[in-house]
């Protein structure tokens, strides 16, 4: 994270509408802000199904967070996943291409 980078912050899409290229486009779109301002690459915290979003996009897991309320079984696991620069020139102009 930082000034250096763009963040994406809660993401999501109802149900209704997933698997359409939704999360896709809007990861699209912070590649290209990256490339447009000179920045370094996109950070994100993604759930276990956002995770695959953000893999089939070409960021990779940085480290695994597990939440846990103290005396409950139940966890919630979070991936802080980023993106480089490299990548995303790559995607974007994939994506031009086609």
């Amino acid at each position: 994270m930082g000034d250096d980078r763009v963040h994406l912050q809660i993401l999501a899409t109802l149900p209704e509408f997933q698997r359409r290229g939704h999360g896709s486009s809007l990861c699209l779109w912070a590649m290209g802000v990256v490339l447009k301002d000179g920045l370094k690459g996109i950070s994100a915290m993604a759930s276990p199904m956002g995770f695959q979003l953000y893999s089939s996009q070409g960021f990779l897991r940085v480290c695994t967070f597990y939440i846990q309320v103290p005396g409950e079984e139940e966890k919630l696991t979070l991936e802080a996943v980023g993106c480089r620069r490299e990548t995303c020139a790559d995607r974007v102009l994939y994506k031009e291409m086609q």
